[in-house]
């Protein structure tokens, strides 16, 4: 089968990066209390362009209210009041917004190479045990792991962690008892990775004991022949039916 069945699923493999990155090293998540943080997070252009909006249409609305007669107010008059009050805060969202947009575009573009990489690094092993069993194309069909994947869309990202994942997968996918106990485990992405590490040891040795040379069969002990044995010594007659009919 192809490696683009096992991933085809968006969603899916998006989840599956996040685990990924439980499993390895998370980083903390990004938190815009500030300007200052949000500013590192955009370019400075960016920010300037957002702050020259902002207090453009706070002046115009500014101006709008200075136009209207004295005994009028009206709604525009009463906010522009407290626009130079709100103008920071309104700059504060601003950029939050933009900010927010940007770490999602970052974070799609990431998930994106991510999935890409581990396609990569899947496709020679899954080649390689696809030549091993005659029936991997039927266990690892896109219908089977498309409907494994739904319900554990880190089952890719935890067999990726071993040298023949191609091995360990169809081992998994042939007993359903050992995915059920995958999927139990997942909830705790280290113990599934163990679970991982260990199937795909056990495979190992067993490949091993296939390929190891067969040592031959120790011989049985030659006994001797009783045809012809006498008890006590030898006589005459007894050489003679030993040797009849050699002269």
């Amino acid at each position: 089968m192809t490696t683009e069945g096992l991933v085809g699923d968006t969603t899916v493999s998006n989840e599956a990066q996040s685990v990924d990155q439980t499993v390895s090293a998370p980083e903390a998540p990004v938190e815009i209390s500030q300007t200052s943080s949000a500013e590192k997070m955009l370019p400075q252009s960016e920010v300037n362009r957002l702050v020259a909006g902002i207090k453009k249409e706070s002046y115009e609305k500014g101006l709008t209210a200075s136009q209207q007669p004295s005994g009028e107010q009206s709604p525009t008059s009463a906010n522009s009041n407290a626009s130079s009050q709100s103008v920071q805060d309104i700059v504060q969202a601003e950029l939050k917004k933009a900010n927010d947009a940007h770490i999602a575009q970052a974070q799609e573009q990431q998930q994106k190479a991510d999935l890409n990489q581990l396609v990569s690094e899947l496709k020679p092993k899954l080649d390689a045990a696809s030549a091993k069993y005659e029936d991997f194309n039927e266990k690892l069909s896109p219908e089977a792991m498309s409907e494994v994947l739904q319900v554990n869309p880190a089952l890719l990202v935890y067999a990726n962690q071993v040298d023949n994942s191609g091995d360990v997968l169809y081992e998994i996918m042939k007993h359903p008892e050992k995915l059920a106990m995958l999927n139990n485990l997942s909830s705790i992405p280290s113990q599934a990775v163990n679970y991982v590490k260990g199937l795909a040891k056990s495979i190992s040795s067993r490949d091993a004991a296939k390929t190891a040379p067969q040592q031959p069969q120790p011989l049985s002990t030659i006994k001797p022949s009783t045809v012809g044995a006498v008890d006590g010594p030898m006589t005459v007659a007894d050489y003679s039916k030993l040797y009849k009919g050699t002269c």
